[in-house]
């Protein structure tokens, strides 16, 4: 009798082998369900280029405005229980004043999360390119803006000696007009310091929905620079008596010159000038509605 046809034995024992193989390898877990959670700027008359009028008599127009941020969240639920949490998520973006864009850390657990916003600037050890300029998100910059990020501040508070460059985190153009005095303000200028409250994040929270983004308005005032933080004031009258060589435009020189070393540790009491001014008014450009 002739055997039947049909597949050796050794062939046969494989296949058995393999679907066993296959049984015992546990179906990977879903992934937990997640959303970005930020912030989305809403840009002031100001900041798009509307002149206003200050209480000391000039009339100023923004040209040019543009910030670098960076957001930051993480999960509530996730923090509060194990005390650190790795459900969290940081970003940084370079923006135009008027733009209006949408800022946010991704891939957050579903559940209440605290997210916040600050102005940053980066850092580097030469004059070259900082090294992070491919990971920091754009909107609405022409290339010349853009690149001056990538360059020193022409303007910084002096808080320690140290080898690092620092970018800017801001970058402002202004025309002012008072009678017959003209004034031009090009500069980009970093705005922490050790001495202010300049740096602070302005802090949310919110809902994080699956598959969602939820976003909650971001003003940006870029008059706030020019407003007198404890009389409410807008001015002008500071910004252009730097202009010591009256020819009408402001430089970074004449700003830095303004400048009051500190020293750690020291008791001597401070007298601001108008660089550290700027950086202490510049924690209200950002402002939650």
């Amino acid at each position: 009798m002739k055997r039947p046809h049909g597949p050796p034995t050794a062939v046969l024992a494989g296949v058995t082998a393999a679907a066993l193989l296959v049984c015992c390898v546990p179906a990977s877990e879903p992934a937990k369900p997640a959303g970005a959670i930020g912030f989305r700027t809403e840009p002031t008359a100001a900041s798009l280029g509307e002149p206003f009028v200050t209480d000391d008599g000039w009339t100023v127009r923004v040209e040019s405005f543009a910030l670098q941020l960076r957001v930051s969240g993480s999960s509530v639920e996730t923090t509060e229980s194990r005390g650190y949490t790795s459900d969290s998520d940081s970003a940084e973006y370079r923006i135009a004043s008027t733009a209006r864009a949408e800022l946010f850390a991704r891939a957050l657990p579903v559940g209440v999360a605290r997210f916040s916003v600050s102005l940053q600037g980066s850092y580097f050890y030469s004059d070259s390119e900082t090294s992070d300029s491919t990971r920091i998100e754009s909107f609405g910059l022409s290339p010349a803006v853009a690149a001056r990020f990538r360059t020193p501040a022409d303007a910084a508070p002096v808080v320690w000696q140290s080898p690092v460059t620092y970018g800017p985190s801001l970058v402002l153009a202004v025309r002012a007009v008072k009678g017959e005095l003209r004034e031009r303000f090009d500069l980009s200028l970093l705005t922490f310091s050790l001495t202010s409250e300049a740096g602070a994040s302005l802090e949310a929270s919110g809902e994080v929905r699956a598959d969602a983004l939820t976003t909650v308005p971001l003003t940006v005032a870029a008059e706030a620079l020019f407003r007198d933080v404890r009389t409410g004031r807008l001015s002008f009258d500071d910004v252009a008596s730097v202009d010591t060589d009256r020819n009408g435009t402001i430089t970074g020189d004449e700003l830095n010159a303004t400048a009051t070393p500190s020293r750690i540790g020291s008791s001597k009491p401070r007298e601001p000038g108008l660089l550290e001014t700027l950086v202490e008014r510049s924690s209200r450009i950002l402002s939650l509605r």
